[in-house]
């Protein structure tokens, strides 16, 4: 009996994993704090069964749509935040910037790069 339950787990909670990106347009609105023109405070939640590395990668395509719904081209993310509990969830302060990507800065993102590798990735 002891075994077939590890057995029915083994085989279930491997299908718990977030594997699905949810758009801007599915966002609740606690996930997106303006906090002026140029910066957010954008939060991405998952199961536990998620790996970080997918959460990372939801998170950085959440800050590239909101970049570019708000007009500009680069971002950076800085003030990582991590949250571990049954729904973990990371938050990040994002800045973002318009025009060419600016030297010396920051390590930053161009929002059409990520969205255009992500999405051929985990469409």
């Amino acid at each position: 009996m002891p075994r077939m339950i590890l057995l029915s787990l083994l085989l279930f909670l491997p299908g718990c994993a977030t594997t699905r990106y949810e758009p801007l347009a599915e966002a609740r609105n606690e996930e997106i704090t303006q906090l002026n023109d140029s910066t957010f405070r954008v939060e991405y939640r998952v199961n536990p069964f998620t790996s970080q590395e997918t959460l990372d990668d939801f998170l950085r395509r959440r800050c590239a749509e909101v970049t570019l719904q708000h007009g500009y081209d680069h971002f950076s993310m800085t003030d990582k935040f991590m949250v571990l509990s049954y729904n973990r969830r990371t938050s990040v302060t994002l800045r973002m910037y318009k025009g060419p990507k600016p030297t010396g800065a920051l390590v930053l993102y161009d929002a059409k790069d990520v969205l255009g590798l992500l999405n051929s990735v985990n469409p």
